[in-house]
C-alpha cells in the first residue's frame, strides 16, 4: 500500500503539471488567434475607410478575418480550455489528498483499512477524470517527460 500511495501521489503531481502546461499552451494559441482576428478585422475597417480606392485589400482582410474566426470556432479551444482548467483543479485536489494520505501513512495516523479505503476513493475520483479529459488534445511525448522530470526534481528524486 505504501508504494501504491507514493506512486499515485507522484502521478497526481505530474498530472497537475501536465494540465497546467497544456492549458497554458492552448490559452496562448487561442489568444494569438483572437489577436490575429482583431488585427485583420481592424485592418479591414481601416482599409475600407481610408483606402477605399483599393477594394481588394479590405475584401481580402475581411475574408481572412472571417475564415480564421470560423476555424477558431471549429477548433473549439474555448471549450477545451474550460475542461483543461477543470482537470487541473481536480488534479490539484487529488494530489493534495494523496499528500495527506501519505502523511497519515508515514505518521501512522490511519489504520491499514482506512488507508486502503481512502486510496480506493481517490482512484475512483481519478477514473472519473477520464471522462472530462476525453476528446481533449494531448501532448504525450515531450510534455509528459518534462512534467515527470519536474516532479522528480521537486521531490529530490532525480538521478
Amino acid at each position: 500500500m505504501r508504494k501504491a500511495i507514493w506512486d499515485s501521489f507522484l502521478d497526481a503531481d505530474m498530472n497537475v503539471r501536465y494540465w497546467a502546461h497544456l492549458s497554458r499552451i492552448y490559452h496562448i494559441r487561442n489568444m494569438w488567434v483572437k489577436i490575429f482576428v482583431s488585427i485583420t478585422a481592424s485592418g479591414t475597417v481601416l482599409s475600407w475607410l481610408f483606402i477605399s480606392n483599393n477594394p481588394c485589400l479590405w475584401k481580402t482582410l475581411s475574408t481572412i478575418a472571417a475564415l480564421v474566426a470560423i476555424v477558431q470556432l471549429f477548433l473549439g479551444w474555448e471549450g477545451c480550455l474550460e475542461k483543461m482548467y477543470s482537470l487541473e483543479k481536480e488534479w490539484v485536489q487529488i494530489k493534495n489528498d494523496y499528500e495527506l494520505l501519505w502523511i497519515a501513512l508515514r505518521n501512522k495516523k490511519k489504520s491499514a483499512s482506512e488507508l486502503e479505503e481512502n486510496y480506493k476513493q481517490l482512484k475512483v475520483r481519478e477514473t472519473n477524470l477520464l471522462y472530462i479529459g476525453h476528446g481533449l488534445p494531448t501532448n504525450k511525448g515531450k510534455l509528459i517527460r518534462k512534467c515527470q522530470m519536474e516532479v522528480l526534481s521537486s521531490r529530490g528524486l532525480q538521478k
